[in-house]
């Protein structure tokens, strides 16, 4: 998995021949600090460029399983600057988790086997609830 996504984002603009001269894309931990422009984990700060694909992140590093703001400025043709709209995404968890026993054939059970063969203290969120009957009739 990787831990650089990659951005892109489309112009529309009524205006015949526009493009883009620059832009700047921040990422955000909370809404409120994208509502405010400010890039707490990246601000990539102006960038002169018409790029509007495959940009990689080179912000902070981002923390698994952890949603982020985030949106550009775009300057167009005029060099006039106009924000897009917020989008999020989010993080996978970026590894296995898993519980290594040592074992003279080399075994190792992940957390979900651990938790459902040895773990004397269960909890189920969602437990298979089953009751034995006898059918009378054919």
């Amino acid at each position: 998995m990787s831990k650089k996504p990659r951005f892109f984002w489309k112009l529309k603009s009524n205006e015949a021949g526009q493009y883009q001269k620059s832009y700047q894309l921040i990422v955000s931990t909370s809404k409120e600090y994208i509502k405010k422009n400010i890039g707490d984990v990246y601000n990539s700060k102006k960038v002169r460029s018409d790029e509007t694909t495959q940009i990689v992140y080179k912000g902070k590093p981002l923390q698994p399983a952890s949603e982020y703001y985030w949106k550009v400025r775009v300057w167009d043709k005029n060099n006039i600057p106009s924000w897009s709209k917020t989008v999020t995404f989010s993080t996978g968890l970026f590894s296995v988790t898993e519980f290594q026993l040592p074992s003279y054939f080399g075994a190792h059970l992940n957390m979900f086997e651990q938790y459902h063969f040895f773990d004397d203290k269960k909890h189920d969120p969602a437990p298979l609830l089953r009751k034995g009957f006898d059918v009378q009739k054919r």
